[in-house]
């Protein structure tokens, strides 16, 4: 487990950190109270590590947004999975087909309803889990199994 304490002006600390996994974990799942800065840390890492110029935009309404990664060659999946309520409003969505897909980088926003659905291999999991800290400091715990 790696700890880091930043302050959004600090965020790029962050991406140095998270660099490395990109090549080792293909979901990252983020965990944290509303405003923790999920979202936030989600579009840098798409602008600066996936190198992804589209409006990276939160996918609260949509539930999920799909990009390409020219540098990864690789599709690029955002969900928010704050508004569902059980795994099977995912099925009846027909969200499983995106999350499910091993051709690409996974980032799942408010993840605790599919925990129990074992559908990624552990050893590709990154947790990731925002925390406040001080009014402008945040705190990051980087959790995988590896």
């Amino acid at each position: 487990m790696k700890k880091i304490i930043y302050s959004l002006k600090e965020i790029d600390n962050v991406l140095f950190e998270i660099q490395n996994l990109i090549d080792k974990f293909s979901v990252f799942l983020f965990f944290g109270q509303m405003g923790s800065g999920k979202t936030t840390l989600i579009k840098k890492i798409m602008d600066k590590l996936l190198q992804i110029k589209d409006l990276v935009n939160s996918p609260t309404y949509s539930y999920m947004n799909k990009y390409f990664s020219k540098k990864f060659k690789k599709n690029i999946y955002h969900f928010d999975l704050y508004r569902l309520k059980n795994f099977s409003e995912i099925i009846e969505l027909g969200l499983k087909e995106f999350l499910i897909d091993e051709n690409s980088i996974i980032f799942i926003e408010w993840p605790e309803i599919i925990l129990d659905e074992k559908l990624f291999d552990k050893n590709k999991i990154c947790i990731i889990e925002l925390n406040y800290k001080k009014i402008n400091n945040r705190e990051i715990l980087i959790k995988t199994n590896n």
